[in-house]
């Protein structure tokens, strides 16, 4: 058992006021796949100070756009399981 699930087991019915904060941070380190409708958006690369085109794709979580350079959302904080194509 990963120790994210032994944590998660261990909060349940702990009977402390923030087992629901501690599980849904918790939960948020297991990664979930990206699925959905991939996009492709042109923005600046501002280390490169060049117009790039990136694949984009939702967030499981909070459904914010994405790029696969990422293994989290910056948006929410969810861990994210990315395809390289």
């Amino acid at each position: 058992m990963s120790k994210v699930k032994e944590l998660i087991n261990y909060f349940e019915g702990y009977g402390s006021p923030y087992d629901g904060l501690i599980i849904a941070l918790a939960e948020m380190q297991i990664p979930q796949k990206v699925t959905g409708a991939k996009t492709k958006v042109k923005a600046l690369d501002v280390e490169a100070q060049e117009v790039r085109t990136f694949q984009c794709s939702p967030c499981p979580a909070c459904e914010k756009w994405i790029t696969k350079i990422y293994n989290f959302c910056p948006h929410c904080g969810q861990r994210v399981e990315v395809q390289h194509d």
